[in-house]
């Protein structure tokens, strides 16, 4: 009975990782084109445009994750 349960659990763990896991390497992707002058650019903004803005937190939050 334990060792069902445990694969179940299992189970349930790889099924959430498979879900993940292509949102991660697309963040990876994402980050490896980024340069120094994007960072500059964002950094620069005082006050980004409402679209920015979000992005930049839901970015942050997102990377905060991995």
């Amino acid at each position: 009975m334990q060792a069902a349960e445990s694969k179940a659990i299992a189970d349930d763990a790889q099924a959430d990782l498979d879900k993940a896991l292509p949102a991660l390497e697309s963040a990876l992707n994402s980050l490896k084109l980024l340069t120094r002058n994007d960072v500059v650019e964002v950094k620069a903004l005082k006050n980004p445009p409402a679209g920015r803005g979000l992005h930049s937190s839901t970015s942050q939050l997102n990377l905060s994750r991995v």
